[in-house]
């Protein structure tokens, strides 16, 4: 069992500081994810489009 008495304010804070830091760590990571997955759906969506209008383009003329 742990003696919850023994525990000083220095190792609660580091545990809390540590804690706050993974949960930003993994909210940025998870920003970034979100960014990159949106460039990528918009890169992909203006290449199907690009490449449609091309081949439209093509049998037009």
């Amino acid at each position: 069992m742990v003696d919850w008495p023994s525990l000083n304010a220095k190792t609660v804070v580091f545990v809390v500081l540590a804690l706050l830091v993974t949960w930003f760590v993994i909210h940025l990571l998870q920003l970034l994810a979100t960014v990159v997955l949106g460039l990528l759906s918009v890169v992909g969506v203006t290449v199907v489009v690009w490449f449609l209008v091309r081949v439209w383009w093509r049998r037009r003329e």
